[in-house]
């Protein structure tokens, strides 16, 4: 439609003027009407019309990459939180999230107080106490509140205990206000079938609310969806934006892609700086305070830190393992040309292939070796010398 046109009724072809106002399609952008007796008489001539363009406006919608993942920031030290959900915590007073960081130093300042009871680090407010009714009684008033992440909450207490209906009626409540994670467990139930009837078309509805949001997981499944569906291209989209907020699955994926040729190098190299950035900043020596202090305890205190939070005791140690293994490799290990990633060699030719971006080259020299040299074992320093004694 030109430009002119633009500003005409696409029925009846009046013009916009001061007591005429038009109203654009709501399903997409391209017409204009006068009335909703215009719209319906033109409904069949732009039926096919307005639905490509209408497919078009969502799939720029949901492939416009997020500024941040779904989880947000702590709101304390601005810093993103992590994906791991276990590295971090959800203040029932406030239902605001907090990274495991700023809870630890709030509990070591109410230490060194002599604090009678803690108090959240976000609102200030005393701790709800178990055993007295103030945890059910915070989590209904924030739901009464209208509070999404308290309303989601309640929905998987309910899944836990098998309560699928009324897990749905929270999921609902809480999508209708916007939470990714509410979409994400609608997604859930619609694809396994608990209480309502399977349905494809609503698992993918959902999960593209959630990955509009910044959901990376639910993102990774609409990937593996397109993946499964023939859409390898859709699918790669999906996988390297997941992988840009630090997804870890979405990496793998892409790496496997990269192998089969569906992802260039430029790519693959573009989403792993991303993914490595991403999960960067989610680090800062306050939140390894808590898994430090963890080493340093007590026997009896790393179990009751283990019977609190089971996930600390693996994560503790696999940091402390990572330590030596990256020290090791910053001095004997040699860069990836192409991902900077250090790569320890154990025997044979000096001919190496990266494990997280496929390159091949040199452990000698650190060059990249193409596709001319493979099956040699010299360097290509070496074989620049080779080549002039022939």
């Amino acid at each position: 439609m030109s430009e002119d046109n633009y500003f005409m009724c696409a029925s009846c072809g009046i013009a916009e003027v001061d007591d005429v106002q038009l109203k654009k399609c709501a399903d997409c952008d391209l017409v204009k009407y006068c009335s909703e007796k215009c719209q319906r008489e033109h409904k069949l001539q732009h039926k096919e019309a307005c639905k490509k363009r209408a497919a078009e406006l969502r799939d720029e919608l949901l492939f416009k990459v997020p500024e941040s993942s779904h989880v947000g920031e702590c709101p304390i030290c601005m810093m993103p939180l992590p994906l791991d959900l276990s590295k971090s915590i959800t203040k029932v007073c406030c239902s605001i999230t907090i990274c495991d960081g700023c809870n630890y130093a709030n509990h070591k300042r109410e230490f060194e107080e002599r604090r009678d009871r803690p108090t959240c680090p976000f609102c200030r407010k005393p701790a709800p106490r178990k055993g007295t009714g103030e945890l059910e009684k915070c989590s209904r008033d924030r739901i009464e509140a209208n509070d999404p992440v308290a309303t989601v909450q309640e929905g998987d207490e309910h899944v836990k205990r098998g309560d699928f209906s009324r897990a749905i009626e929270y999921y609902t409540k809480a999508a209708e206000l916007g939470d990714a994670d509410a979409h994400y467990g609608l997604a859930f139930m619609y694809r396994n079938g608990h209480v309502v009837e399977k349905d494809m078309g609503k698992v993918i509805h959902h999960l593209e609310e959630a990955a509009i949001s910044g959901h990376p997981t639910a993102r990774y499944d609409l990937g593996c969806e397109e993946w499964n569906d023939g859409n390898a291209e859709r699918a790669m989209r999906h996988f390297i934006i997941a992988a840009n907020l630090g997804h870890d699955d979405s990496m793998k994926m892409l790496m496997a892609a990269y192998r089969g040729g569906l992802v260039s190098k430029e790519e693959l190299a573009a989403a792993l700086r991303a993914h490595h950035a991403a999960v960067d900043a989610t680090k800062s020596p306050q939140r390894d305070a808590g898994e430090e202090r963890y080493l340093r305890a007590s026997d009896e205190m790393k179990q009751k830190c283990e019977e609190m939070y089971p996930w600390i005791c693996n994560y503790s140690r696999g940091v402390h393992e990572d330590v030596g293994v990256l020290s090791w490799l910053l001095e004997n290990g040699q860069n990836c040309p192409n991902c900077a990633v250090r790569v320890e060699r154990i025997s044979g030719c000096f001919h190496m292939t990266c494990p997280t971006c496929a390159t091949h080259f040199c452990y000698e020299c650190g060059q990249e070796i193409f596709y001319s040299f493979y099956g040699t074992y010299l360097c290509l320093e070496e074989q620049e010398m080779f080549e002039q004694f022939q």
